[in-house]
């Protein structure tokens, strides 16, 4: 019921109470796509830089603990957006806003990395490269999307 789940939504930060993204931004918070500028606050009209969007992709991909083991934000999610192709036909220099064209060449160069995924959990949790490979499946946002 849209009503109760409105009723019972409540937003991540306290900025962003009646912006008109307010449901993504939480849901992103959420899903740790994105983090807040401070505990109370996310800044929804700020720019978003190269290195925010990176994290947010790279996530997405299911590669977040390489980032975090290669340094955490920025550099290891820069190194594995590297790594991954994220940044093919870009030149990209120091922390700048990100442009839409470089959004568009980012999602266009995910779409055909591998996702990663998580299996088992604590002492067995292991993160298996969907790639087509020993036995798994090739999973990417391309053929994800093909699927539906």
């Amino acid at each position: 019921n849209d009503i109760l789940k409105d009723y019972l939504y409540r937003p991540a930060f306290d900025d962003v109470g009646n912006h008109w993204a307010a449901k993504e931004i939480t849901f992103a918070y959420e899903n740790a796509l994105v983090e807040g500028t401070s505990e109370t606050t996310f800044e929804p009209d700020k720019n978003v830089t190269v290195q925010e969007f990176t994290k947010m992709l790279v996530t997405l991909l299911g590669y977040k603990e390489m980032a975090e083991q290669q340094g955490g934000f920025p550099h290891g999610y820069m190194m594995t957006g590297s790594r991954l192709g994220l940044f093919k036909d870009l030149y990209l220099e120091g922390p700048d806003d990100v442009t839409r064209a470089t959004v568009a060449v980012m999602l266009v160069n995910s779409l055909d990395v591998p996702l990663m995924k998580q299996s088992g959990f604590g002492a067995n949790t292991e993160y298996i490269v969907m790639d087509g490979k020993n036995g798994v499946a090739l999973e990417t946002f391309r053929t994800n999307l093909a699927i539906k």
